[in-house]
């Protein structure tokens, strides 16, 4: 059954947030500002899980728990007024399509909830609608991945969990001694992160990666109308490490091309509302590949740069899409056109004493964040933000003072 640890008024908007992360206040922040009333739902761990879970951080009116069954957490829901369903997480996607469904909301195919969260199912649907995806082989078998990398004897292949939110990184592989070797640690990593052991086996492509984020508004009249709201370009040093991700221009002529191809897999993908990433290679041979995609909002050190540059707030875009718009309590910022790169620390103790010591000297710093406090990520960062040349000077020094 469900369980709820509040009473809701009746006279503001109310949007249920599902698995929020405990650590990401996001939605319930934006909410609030909107002057809606958030209610986070939370799922219960599985028997004998030790500890429970912690009720997420932030201004929630209600948590409700979710113990299994989704028409009794939907008929508790629709009796707290929930006009509103997002999901806080990528853990959420699936339970959250399927109390909109439940409430009668607008939303995506509860039956197809993995196009929006499993590179596997992904690739399956693009490949049939003539969309180039990395991954060709979703499987739980060890024998089928290096049957199939036997088979094809390509240059390199990426071997990586099929959940798309797994924060395990993929491993490049040169043939089947590599996938034995990176095997179990993958899919023992795949399983406890989302409990599902599959791992796909993809077409490893060189080079930077690309994230392109999205809003969707659907139209009664005229159906899903998807918006590109920014374009990220990541790079990895030469071993491996990430390096920098930066935030392209909108007129840059491979931000529009990606943007165009994301354009039309969002379609193949049934997102019909709400947020969504995309990450994507690029290939001069094929043009865009698609490597994964996760309908959800994500939050990142970036955020407040972005929002200062742009106008653009990643959590209030999204709920302007599930929820009527609220007039800004404060003026549209106008967008200065400010470059904003992700630098991702690798430092030396010994030299990351001596960068910690230049930071407050460099102009367009505007975060620091440590990879302790960092969710899910396996580096600090340091945000840049400002005029283009200022940021690309910063970001010199910044790998200045890093070397040994």
């Amino acid at each position: 059954m469900a369980t709820v640890l509040a009473t809701v008024p009746e006279t503001r908007t109310v949007a249920a947030v599902v698995a929020p992360l405990p650590t990401d206040t996001g939605y319930a922040t934006a909410l609030s500002r909107q002057g809606a009333l958030a209610i986070a739902v939370t799922p219960a761990p599985p028997a004998g899980a030790h500890p429970a879970p912690r009720p997420p951080d932030g201004p929630y009116t209600a948590t409700v728990l979710h113990t299994g069954d989704p028409q009794r957490t939907a008929t508790r829901l629709r009796s707290l007024g929930v006009q509103a369903v997002v999901a806080g997480s990528a853990a959420g996607i699936a339970l959250a399509e399927d109390l909109t469904h439940r409430l009668r909301l607008p939303g995506a195919d509860p039956h197809t909830s993995l196009l929006r969260r499993d590179r596997g199912v992904q690739a399956h649907a693009l490949a049939a609608a003539g969309i180039p995806a990395a991954a060709f082989l979703r499987t739980a078998r060890l024998d089928e991945a290096v049957a199939c990398a036997d088979e094809l004897r390509l240059p390199s292949y990426e071997l990586a969990p099929a959940a798309a939110d797994t924060p395990t990184a993929p491993v490049v592989c040169r043939g089947r001694e590599d996938i034995h070797a990176a095997w179990a640690h993958l899919r023992h990593s795949a399983f406890v992160y989302c409990g599902d052991p599959h791992l796909v086996l993809a077409l490893h492509v060189p080079g930077p990666h690309f994230l392109v984020n999205t809003l969707t508004r659907t139209d009664p009249a005229t159906g899903p109308r998807h918006t590109v709201t920014d374009v990220w370009r990541e790079t990895r040093t030469p071993d491996g490490r990430p390096d920098r991700t930066e935030l392209m221009p909108r007129d840059h002529t491979l931000a529009r091309v990606l943007s165009l191809r994301v354009l039309r897999t969002l379609d193949v993908l049934g997102i019909t509302q709400g947020p969504a990433t995309t990450r994507l290679a690029y290939s001069r041979r094929t043009g865009p590949v698609h490597l994964a995609c996760l309908a959800v909002a994500h939050s990142t050190p970036a955020d407040e740069a972005l929002h200062a540059a742009t106008g653009r707030h990643r959590f209030l875009d999204a709920l302007d899409t599930v929820i009527r718009p609220r007039p800004a309590l404060q003026p549209a910022l106008v967008p200065t056109g400010h470059h904003i790169v992700r630098v991702h620390r690798h430092p030396t103790p010994e030299a990351d004493d001596r960068l910690l010591r230049t930071l407050p000297h460099l102009p367009t710093v505007v975060r620091v964040t440590d990879h302790a406090r960092t969710e899910g990520a396996a580096t600090g960062e340091i945000v840049l933000s400002g005029p283009a040349p200022m940021v690309e000077a910063d970001y010199h020094a910044i790998r200045t003072r890093e070397a040994p």
